[in-house]
């Protein structure tokens, strides 16, 4: 089965909200407010999360992830600009498993074939991983409960 170039799939959950997702592996969430937007998670890094977010908001993102493990901050790098913000105690998460593109090739081979039975999306989704190896300095502010983040209104 030949495919044209797969995209992020967009679905509104609510008013200047939505669900994500990375090709049926992973969401991440994007709400938005009056003068900046928060992205909850970032997929595994495949494909570029960044443009299809920029397709939906031109403000200033701030990424929460909801914790450490690279299928939720692999792609960070999609929007180097924007400051990353995650509990303390996942920091031996997030270093422990980082994003790679081995990782995202394991992603696609091992769960490919479950959320697309039959379909064959394997290769496709698979061209989708960069070329290169991202780079990502692991920096984030450090986050706890009850920190609250005002995106206006």
């Amino acid at each position: 089965m030949k495919m044209q170039k797969m995209k992020h799939e967009i679905t509104e959950i609510a008013p200047n909200t939505w669900c994500l997702s990375e090709f049926r592996l992973v969401n991440a969430f994007l709400a938005e407010g009056k003068e900046k937007a928060a992205l909850i998670d970032t997929g595994c890094g495949i494909g570029n999360l960044g443009e299809t977010v920029k397709e939906l908001t031109q403000k200033p993102v701030e990424i929460f992830l909801t914790h450490g493990h690279a299928d939720h901050s692999g792609g960070i790098y999609t929007l180097p600009q924007s400051p990353v913000y995650m509990m303390k105690e996942d920091e031996k998460l997030f270093q422990e498993m980082p994003a790679t593109n081995e990782m995202r090739r394991f992603y696609v081979k091992t769960r490919v074939p479950v959320r697309y039975p039959g379909e064959g999306n394997v290769e496709a989704i698979t061209a989708l991983i960069p070329e290169q190896e991202p780079e990502y300095t692991g920096e984030y502010t450090a986050v706890k409960d009850g920190d609250i983040f005002e995106l206006g209104e």
